[in-house]
């Protein structure tokens, strides 16, 4: 695609590269509940260069299989988030449990 993507806010970059691959945030948890934790909306972003409809196109979804439904579901809560993502143990345990079901590692090349 050639694109650069740069800001001072982390969030923002994230939002405008998720509207370049067409994906909805609402439909992000993880976007979603920290734009809303953080107060960042959409019309408080400046793009410079070109337009988001200029380079916007249409991304393959990932498969949604069992484990990241599971994962979809934790991040809808704040809670939950806290208590199972941020002990490095009980996200080992959920790659073990992830590479179980799936069989093998997901290759990323």
């Amino acid at each position: 695609m050639d694109l650069m993507l740069t800001s001072n806010c982390a969030l923002a970059t994230d939002l405008i590269a998720s509207k370049i691959m067409g994906l909805n945030v609402e439909e992000i948890s993880y976007l979603n509940y920290i734009a809303r934790k953080t107060n960042l909306h959409d019309d408080a972003i400046t793009v410079q260069g070109l337009s988001v409809s200029e380079v916007a196109r249409e991304f393959e979804r990932p498969t949604v299989d069992l484990p990241v439904k599971a994962q979809m579901a934790i991040y809808k809560h704040e809670f939950l988030t806290k208590m199972l993502f941020c002990s490095l143990g009980v996200v080992k345990l959920f790659q073990k449990a992830t590479i179980a079901y799936r069989g093998r590692p997901i290759e990323t090349s």
